[in-house]
């Protein structure tokens, strides 16, 4: 079998390279052997091959083109991809440093707290020992006063007894000598009944027994 015709068979069984390559060869053979009517016979089917070969180049190439094409924009798009993941990870480190400062602060906010929650109840115990000790001096001091008050009202009343069981003019000389101390006066003279009291005052200077008067009643 000869190249041409072995050309032609691949040609139709679709293997166009080979058939390109072979009818290529058969045609060199035969224009160096000088064959013409061989040469007039494979030119009617080397222009139908060569034609259904460049149609397969332009093919594999358009093909080639296509997938560097998509190849590149893969390449571009993991491009993409890659800088848009690390601005992503830079802020979230951004984030994460922030909250951990944040976090940090806290800490430290709940530890002031802390102390200062603990400075308030040790001072709150030591108001509650103040105000104890306090509480019990005022009424220590309290009770004193109430006591003294009680034998001071009974020391007048006794005054008071003594004072009425006596002749008014008497009294009234006795009071007329507490001059230096009017409001003692006042006080025995005020827990007297009132017959008792006016007899005195009768009996005494008018103008102490003003004077005594005023400080019994300063509304007068």
């Amino acid at each position: 079998m000869s190249l041409q015709q072995l050309a032609i068979l691949l040609f139709q069984e679709g293997d166009i390279a080979r058939a390109y390559n072979y009818i290529s060869c058969s045609l060199e053979d035969v224009s160096f052997g000088k064959a013409r009517y061989r040469i007039i016979d494979i030119a009617e089917y080397l222009p139908i091959i060569k034609a259904a070969n460049d149609s397969r180049i332009k093919a594999d190439r358009d093909r080639v083109l296509f997938f560097l094409l998509a190849l590149s924009v893969l390449v571009i798009a993991l491009v993409i991809v890659f800088f848009f993941l690390r601005k992503k990870n830079h802020n979230l480190l951004k984030v994460k440093k922030s909250l951990a400062e944040q976090n940090q602060r806290l800490q430290e906010v709940t530890g002031n707290l802390t102390r200062m929650n603990e400075e308030i109840k040790e001072s709150n115990h030591i108001k509650e020992e103040y105000i104890g000790l306090l509480f019990n001096i005022c009424s220590e001091y309290i009770y004193k006063q109430v006591v003294t008050q009680l034998e001071e009202s009974q020391e007048i009343q006794d005054y008071a007894a003594a004072y009425s069981a006596m002749k008014p003019k008497q009294a009234a000389a006795i009071f007329e000598q507490m001059t230096n101390n009017l409001d003692l006066a006042a006080r025995i003279l005020k827990v007297m009944s009132a017959e008792d009291r006016g007899k005195i005052l009768g009996a005494m200077n008018s103008e102490v027994a003003a004077k005594i008067t005023k400080i019994m009643d300063p509304e007068s």
